[in-house]
């Protein structure tokens, strides 16, 4: 029952509604940790990690850890993007690097560029020592690209 709470919480993401994106991701949590369905957690921790980065940027930063520890299958590469995307904001490229890196090959683990996942991008606006405004963030969110050889999709991560 958790990853609908989490596909609703990211639907009021990408709407700009961040309080309800944070009260559909913590019940999220609520309901997906007594059970440990991992599916549910990971998603809720990557969400919350989203939506907090402006305000709570080291606790965003833990849930993103989590999400990436966790190692769900379908949700790895999102928690990947995640991770990557605080490291290369804090300044830290190889890190950020790394993960995209990791991202990749978890999305397409042939090695094949030509493969039906294709390669993963992270676009980010220019690096500051601390997080921008909220904007900043949601406009860096927005650029996390996944695109393929044939179509080139924006996902709002």
């Amino acid at each position: 029952l958790a990853w609908p709470l989490c596909g609703l919480g990211d639907l009021h993401r990408t709407r700009g509604q961040l309080m309800r994106a944070q009260a559909a991701y913590e019940e999220a949590l609520i309901l997906a940790e007594p059970c440990h369905d991992v599916f549910g957690l990971s998603s809720a921790l990557i969400g919350l990690a989203r939506i907090t980065a402006a305000d709570d940027p080291k606790g965003a930063r833990a849930r993103a850890d989590q999400a990436v520890e966790l190692g769900e299958g379908v949700r790895k590469v999102p928690a990947l993007l995640t991770r990557g995307w605080f490291e290369l904001m804090n300044g830290d490229r190889q890190d950020a690097r790394e993960d995209a890196s990791r991202g990749t090959l978890e999305a397409c683990p042939t090695g094949s560029r030509k493969s039906a996942s294709g390669p993963l991008k992270i676009n980010c606006p220019p690096l500051s020592p601390r997080p921008g405004p909220l904007s900043t963030w949601l406009t860096a969110e927005r650029t996390l690209a996944f695109s393929s050889s044939s179509t080139r999709r924006v996902w709002p991560l």
